[in-house]
């Protein structure tokens, strides 16, 4: 079991993906950064798919950066860059299609 996140776009192709072990707290911040903490099912996602938009991804990566601004990381851990790399490739999409579907299995 484990989180298993994905991005797609409107063809419906993958455009990110994060993963996370069942234990590894950090898959809880990517939901809560998300503000999708219904589709949390603890040891693993729901199966839940939502639609972002543009302004609600670049809210989570600011979320994020003033996290870890906050907590002054001198290097972002790996969970961070997992998280910083799937909220951006999420944003790409965003910006070019309007809205992004994010599944969280």
């Amino acid at each position: 079991m484990g989180h298993d996140i994905y991005g797609v776009n409107q063809s419906q192709q993958q455009i990110a993906y994060a993963r996370f072990h069942m234990f590894n707290d950090s898959a809880h911040d990517l939901y809560q950064l998300l503000d999708a903490k219904e589709c949390d099912g603890g040891v693993s996602g729901i199966g839940a798919k939502k639609t972002f938009s543009k302004q609600q991804i670049e809210q989570a990566l600011s979320q994020l950066q003033k996290r870890l601004d906050r907590f002054n990381h001198q290097s972002i851990d790996l969970d961070d860059q997992q998280i910083k790399r799937f909220l951006t490739d999420c944003l790409e999409t965003a910006e070019e299609e309007g809205q992004v579907d994010v599944c969280f299995a």
